[in-house]
């Protein structure tokens, strides 16, 4: 009884250590820091919510991170996180700076039509490339001899 008792009295204080520190988060962070994407990558702000304006989205550029959840060494699910890299123009030389998590559903399946219209592409191009193959061609006048 007092084991049960000792972890509700542990789980209440790590809930309160929990809460309490997404509370500061979300009293320091009432409201988003608002920059141009290009001045984030300047100088990006010690803030933990932002609001990026005059952002390039590359759909093509996107991925998404399977995660496994596992209980005694066995999966019981997998759940999908999706991101999409960021740049300040369609002409940006500069490598991605930052991704933003997608969590809509219809443009995760945008994304996922998207990969696979590349994976049809691919397997098109190259039903396309021509065969190399080893001919013998004869020398005209050789079948004279």
């Amino acid at each position: 009884m007092w084991r049960i008792a000792l972890g509700l009295i542990v789980a209440g204080i790590a809930g309160i250590v929990v809460g309490g520190h997404k509370l500061m988060v979300a009293m320091r962070n009432s409201s988003p820091v608002q920059m141009k994407y290009a001045d984030w990558c300047a100088s990006p702000p010690d803030a933990e919510w932002l609001e990026l304006s005059e952002v390039h989205i590359d759909w093509g550029a996107s991925a998404r991170i399977d995660i496994e959840h596992k209980r005694k060494g066995v999966t019981t699910h997998t759940t999908h996180d999706y991101y999409v890299a960021c740049w300040a123009s369609d002409e940006d030389p500069n490598p991605v700076r930052a991704f933003v998590k997608v969590d809509d559903k219809e443009k995760q399946q945008l994304m996922e039509q998207c990969w696979n219209h590349e994976n049809d592409e691919k397997m098109a191009h190259r039903q396309r490339q021509p065969h190399l193959r080893s001919a013998h061609h004869a020398r005209p006048g050789a079948d004279r001899a």
